[in-house]
């Protein structure tokens, strides 16, 4: 995914641009049938890992698939009575880091709100053990916490059942390797013109972030100390 500015009145709060390098993860499905194969081994993660730019902007995809997945890889969340499935996909599959403040886990979250575009944010328990967690919504952070928030459709993105059951699997690869057809997204229901949104993770100097990229504009936005960040892509390499 390259990034270039956007001009869009959505980005309207406190924009960070990073001009360096950086690649992009994406949850990443294989087919695993006999007539497809996949080159993202474990070996070859863990290599792009190490040889990736110190920014990277990172998100979820699903490959030899549509990118949509049944309402069976989504588990329900409540506030008022929180739970966290094993099968819950967290941010790179390990704590994200928070520079020199311990790593905390953060769990993929998609937002419904009712007749608007669905989000995707984070939920976590915070450093004061209380449950919390962030969308944005027409460039403004909205907390699970608020009082709006309530009585909201919040559900985890998980992964159930076997590779083999499902014929594909969820793994975070890098952004060059993105196959935007396979991207897992979601749309506005009645607006089939609307942009594509998918769960990303921004990695920069020992900090990541669990937000949400907007496929088809090509930028990403994620919720930093209260305020909103968007990435835009002005330089670098270009994913095929």
């Amino acid at each position: 995914l390259p990034f270039f500015q956007n001009s869009s009145p959505m980005v309207t709060l406190r924009v960070t641009l990073w001009v360096t390098l950086w690649g992009v993860l994406i949850h990443h499905a294989e087919a695993l049938n006999s007539t497809s194969s996949s080159s993202s081994s474990p070996s070859n993660l863990a290599l792009d890992h190490v040889i990736e730019r110190s920014v990277e902007l990172e998100h979820v995809e699903g490959s030899g698939y549509n990118g949509l997945v049944g309402p069976q890889f989504f588990s329900p969340f409540k506030i008022s009575a929180p739970r966290f499935p094993p099968t819950a996909v967290i941010g790179l599959s390990r704590p994200l880091q928070r520079g020199d403040m311990p790593p905390h886990v953060e769990y993929v979250a998609l937002w419904n709100p009712r007749g608007g575009a669905p989000h995707w944010g984070n939920v976590y328990v915070d450093h004061h053990l209380q449950i919390e967690g962030s969308f944005i919504q027409d460039g403004r952070v909205v907390n699970l916490t608020q009082p709006s928030m309530a009585n909201e459709a919040i559900r985890l993105l998980q992964y159930i059942g076997t590779p083999e059951s499902n014929n594909f699997k969820f793994v975070w690869v890098l952004a060059r390797n993105l196959d935007v057809s396979t991207a897992i997204s979601m749309k506005i229901p009645s607006d089939l013109c609307s942009p594509r949104l998918a769960p990303a993770v921004f990695q920069d100097d020992g900090y990541e972030f669990l937000g949400e990229a907007d496929i088809d504009n090509r930028l990403m936005q994620y919720v930093f100390q209260g305020h909103v960040h968007v990435v835009e892509k002005v330089c670098g390499s270009v994913v095929q």
